[in-house]
């Protein structure tokens, strides 16, 4: 059996180096770089029942973002993907152009599962399902402990990886091969780090379907600031830790600190894709970070 120890990576409140990608975005006015960013994200799709926090990925060791990769910490999930060989979900990556069209990755994300408390890591897989899950049991030695399936996501997370910046947001596809070849269920998310005040996300991508996915859109039209936006990002991700998840960097210190951090990375994000097209992650992408990048997405299944 084979398996690897991650070097403390945590969920990271720094977006410092993601940007929204797509690419498709206007220039905005450098002024917008100032506002708040979000760092985590509610997963909420009630087609598949499934619940959770996706976030941007951190080492604590370096105190660098991760580029292309996020974690995904699942509260709720589908019941038949712990009793039926024939379910899967599938993470697909897309972006939206001007003329709201979506454009979808040809493959799924590969990601690997990591146990919250000790970094442990399992081998990259691209689906979602009872094999998979069987596997990581294994590879994370939890049948030593006599964990179960049901208690499965209370101890691992998911580490989506290879998360290109031109992507957006991502589809979470339900598939039952018993019964089709189509997903049979299906629901959006919007990919962190990206603005936390909506109004400022809005003139950055005016587009409608990534906008329907902000989490504080229903806030539009409310006396809120900038900083009240990011407040409110900031329980989302308090939300990883009461699931005995990694606790977000920005929570590791005082809030003034964590706002200096925030504000001093906002110009390498959103704003910065649209006027320079710089890749997402490469202002503070170090040599590690580079090293360490591929060997993770050079794995594979033994």
């Amino acid at each position: 059996m084979r398996k690897f120890v991650l070097l403390a990576l945590a969920c990271a409140a720094l977006p410092a180096c993601f940007d929204s990608g797509g690419g498709n975005a206007p220039a905005v006015a450098e002024s917008i770089n100032t506002t708040e960013m979000a760092e985590c994200n509610s997963v909420n799709i009630s087609s598949i029942n499934m619940v959770g926090q996706m976030t941007t990925y951190y080492d604590s060791t370096t105190e660098e973002i991760v580029p292309g990769y996020l974690l995904l910490n699942l509260t709720s999930y589908p019941a038949a993907l712990l009793t039926s060989s024939s379910v899967q979900i599938e993470f697909v990556p897309w972006y939206e152009v001007i003329n709201s069209e979506k454009i979808y990755s040809t493959t799924p994300l590969f990601f690997y599962f990591m146990d919250k408390s000790t970094g442990v890591a399992t081998a990259p897989v691209s689906a979602l399902n009872l094999a998979s899950i069987k596997s990581a049991i294994t590879q994370l030695d939890y049948l030593d402990t006599n964990t179960t399936l049901d208690e499965f996501f209370s101890k691992a997370m998911i580490v989506l990886i290879g998360v290109s910046s031109t992507y957006e947001a991502v589809t979470v596809a339900y598939y039952d091969s018993a019964t089709s070849s189509s997903p049979a269920h299906s629901g959006d998310v919007l990919m962190p780090a990206f603005y936390a005040d909506p109004n400022a996300f809005a003139q950055a991508y005016p587009l409608a379907d990534l906008y329907n996915l902000h989490p504080f859109a229903s806030y539009v039209g409310q006396a809120n600031t900038g900083i009240d936006f990011g407040v409110l990002d900031d329980q989302i991700c308090l939300e990883v830790t009461s699931s005995d998840g990694r606790a977000p960097a920005s929570l590791d210190d005082d809030d003034k600190a964590a706002r200096d951090r925030k504000l001093k990375a906002a110009p390498y994000l959103a704003a910065g894709k649209a006027q320079s097209q710089r890749p997402r992650g490469e202002p503070q992408y170090n040599m590690f970070g580079k090293i360490w990048h591929s060997i993770v997405e050079s794995l594979s299944m033994y």
